[in-house]
């Protein structure tokens, strides 16, 4: 069982992980080069083939894969002496789907809306960007930080887990040690 939710719990830190990178990778990199061409014909198809792109495997195996394992890692926590593991799991899932639904409710309407209206011609690639720029980014950068909130519950579970397992309780460990002074049989 140990195994088991110590595997779910890397599993679901590291997939959660990888999200939040390519999340941050597109608020701090991958946007800002964009508009420093300054073309919005280049922005417009770029974003587009990126948003095609990144519909793989490997993505979704980060992107769903990380909720499937806290929810797994969640179930193989409620056991009474793991509530503080569980804790850090519900913390996660919250944060976790928050980002979630900020993704379907935001950017993919946006990522969609802005293909639809380049592929139809809708109106001009300027217009196009104009409507999609500023909202995405904004709210990428929203879900990249709740992302991230997200993975330091996930550490925060891990580093209960491995309290809980090593037998070592959160009160001793907080504890200040004390000093206690050599008796003198010490130094004979």
């Amino acid at each position: 069982m140990k195994l088991a939710q110590t595997i779910t719990l890397i599993a679901a830190t590291v997939t959660a992980g990888i999200t939040a990178g390519t999340m941050a990778a597109f608020a701090y990199s991958v946007i800002p080069g964009l508009q420093r061409n300054g073309d919005d014909r280049t922005f417009v198809d770029t974003m587009n083939q990126m948003n095609k792109a990144i519909l793989n495997g490997w993505f979704m195996l980060c992107f769903m894969g990380a909720l499937l394992f806290i929810i797994a890692a969640g179930l193989l926590q409620l056991h009474r002496h793991e509530r503080p593991v569980l804790y850090w799991l519900i913390a996660a899932f919250v944060l976790y789907s928050a980002a979630l639904l900020i993704t379907s409710g935001v950017n993919v309407p946006l990522n969609n809306q802005m293909l639809h209206d380049a592929d139809h011609h809708v109106a001009s690639v300027a217009v196009i960007r104009d409507h999609f720029e500023a909202k995405w980014v904004q709210w990428n950068v929203i879900r990249t930080v709740v992302h991230a909130a997200a993975v330091v519950a996930l550490a925060g579970a891990l580093v209960a887990h491995g309290r809980v397992h090593s037998g070592v309780s959160t009160a001793s460990q907080d504890a200040t040690p004390s000093y206690q002074a050599p008796t003198p049989a010490a130094y004979r």
